[in-house]
């Protein structure tokens, strides 16, 4: 009779206990709704992706997101962050907009090399021309938000307004951009003024 009791106490617990851990389960369905972007339908089958339900609110990967937005997206494992670009990939952003500046009341520049060696550029010629190439860039968010290794140099661009930086790497702000033909030409003049 004993051993039936604690049977019959054991089976009641197990019982109970499923019971509890089975309410505490939250329902997450598959929905077939659609989703559209600028009044485009976003095709969820190229992931393939797929659309949940849960308490009410869809969900959708935030890959899928960032891919019909085209921003730049990378997961972080070593910090476990998912990494969203601030700006997208098939628009360029004018150096002027991203540093908040126009150049024209820049009164020197601090060139430091990748070397540790440093340029001060006073001569109005070479500080025109350096504030001219600036001015014109327009840069693309890079795919992969990964920091490079080292960097050729840093700007330390001197206005009557406070210091603006400039990396060679184009980590700015937080993003990292895409070298083009325009930033190729400068680096290549900053470099040239370093044998001056």
């Amino acid at each position: 009779m004993k051993k039936f009791v604690m049977g019959f106490l054991l089976g009641i617990s197990i019982s109970l206990s499923a019971v509890s851990y089975a309410s505490d389960i939250q329902e997450v369905m598959r929905t077939n709704v659609k989703l559209l972007y600028k009044n485009a339908e976003i095709d969820l089958e190229k992931g393939p992706y797929e659309v949940f339900n849960y308490h009410g609110n869809n969900y959708v990967s935030v890959r899928l997101i960032a891919e019909t937005l085209k921003l730049p997206i990378e997961f972080d494992e070593l910090s476990n962050k998912i990494l969203l670009g601030s700006y997208r990939l098939d628009e360029s952003v004018e150096l002027r907009e991203l540093l908040n500046n126009d150049f024209k009341s820049v009164m020197s520049i601090s060139i430091q090399y990748g070397d540790g060696t440093k340029t001060e550029v006073n001569d109005l010629k070479n500080v025109n021309e350096i504030t001219q190439r600036l001015s014109e860039l327009k840069l693309y968010i890079s795919e992969k938000q990964e920091n490079g290794y080292g960097y050729l140099y840093n700007l330390l661009i001197k206005t009557q307004n406070g210091d603006i930086m400039y990396p060679s790497n184009l980590n700015i702000q937080g993003d990292i951009f895409k070298s083009n033909a325009k930033t190729d030409e400068l680096d290549s003049f900053i470099m040239s003024l370093r044998s001056q």
